[in-house]
């Protein structure tokens, strides 16, 4: 599977300083790409901090202690995105990885006891028989009747249904997972069409100004994270 060099790891992850440990895991190919994940081993020791070493972290892995999304995980080198929602089993708790205002990953606390995810919409596909399959930022699908959703949307889903339609349209609260402005929340004030191949613009309002950034970038959320 193979290391990295800490120096060399993405600007996104949050790395203690540790004295003469040169090497982290690498994230393995999964859900997430490397550039927009950080390895489970590395959350635990360096976020989490249930964990000293690479050897701990396999440890409760091995011993079936943490789910993420719901499901068991025991490789040290699987990648958890943004959004995605990690769970102790000894202790019930839960936590949402997420941006900071620096730009880097970060965990926030799940108080809420109802067990929700929420998805951002990154593709669609029409299947036989007229069906709609929704593709979701996390890497998983799931076919719908009637097709209500656009790309860039978000969906809250509970009990692997969908609870709730959160629409890329003016107004909407903006979460933003990229560019230099990552991890910032705003309120969607306008889309801007590009032509040809270039990116959709948006612009959204926050405490600091109004924002211009890449439409991609713009992931739709129902309330900010430190209100969980």
């Amino acid at each position: 599977m193979g290391h990295l060099k800490r120096i060399n790891a993405p600007l996104s992850w949050t790395l203690e300083q540790k004295k003469g440990i040169m090497f982290i895991a690498k994230p393995a190919p999964g859900p997430h790409s490397q550039k927009e994940s950080i390895t489970i081993s590395v959350l635990l020791k360096d976020l989490l901090h249930c964990a000293n070493s690479t050897r701990e972290a396999k440890l409760l892995l091995n011993q079936e202690k943490i789910l993420v999304d719901g499901k068991i995980i025991k490789d040290h080198h699987y990648p958890i995105g943004v959004m995605d929602i990690l769970t102790l089993k000894d202790t019930g708790e839960r936590f949402r990885l997420i941006y900071n205002s620096q730009g880097k990953f970060s965990l926030c606390q799940i108080k809420d006891e109802t067990e929700y995810y929420v998805r951002r919409i990154k593709g669609k596909k029409i299947l036989k028989g007229k069906k709609t399959q929704l593709h979701f930022s996390n890497g998983n699908a799931m076919l719908i009747e009637k097709d209500q959703y656009k790309v860039g949307d978000s969906v809250i889903l509970q009990e692997k249904k969908i609870k709730k339609h959160l629409k890329l349209e003016k107004g909407a609260l903006i979460y933003l997972i990229g560019g230099k402005h990552r991890g910032t929340t705003g309120l969607l004030q306008e889309i801007k069409k590009s032509p040809g191949l270039v990116e959709d613009i948006i612009e959204i309002k926050t405490d600091k100004g109004v924002i211009k950034t890449r439409k991609d970038y713009a992931f739709v959320i129902e309330k900010p994270f430190e209100n969980e």
